[in-house]
């Protein structure tokens, strides 16, 4: 874990939150898949280069913000987001989607620009 990096989801607007955007970040902490609870979760304008497999955990997760990193692929496992609505990952180098995003039957806004 990045030294003084708050991993600590919070309630805004009456959604658990954790906002890790502009934090340098070239990995997810392991602890992020622990709040299986997450609702928002924020790891934008990083150095990221992957997303954990893990992310499947977060079953209640309905945004995921990772716009601005170096991700070359998602996992599949964003496919098990069912509750996922918002899906934001323009300005990466993403050349292909994983199959299992088409069947987020609660996806209503879907970000892949620039990439």
């Amino acid at each position: 874990m990045e030294a003084g990096l708050n991993v600590q989801p919070r309630t805004v607007d009456g959604f658990l939150t954790l906002g890790l955007g502009c934090q340098r970040l070239t990995s997810i902490p392991e602890e992020v898949f622990d709040f299986t609870d997450l609702e928002w979760l924020d790891v934008s304008n990083n150095e990221l280069t992957s997303i954990p497999e893990a992310i499947g955990r977060l079953q209640k997760l309905q945004h995921l913000n990772a716009l601005g990193n170096k991700l070359s692929a998602l996992p599949a496992g964003v496919g098990k987001l069912q509750k996922l609505t918002t899906l934001i990952i323009h300005t990466n180098q993403l050349t292909e989607i994983p199959p299992g995003v088409c069947s987020l039957s609660n996806l209503e806004v879907l970000s892949v620009r620039d990439n």
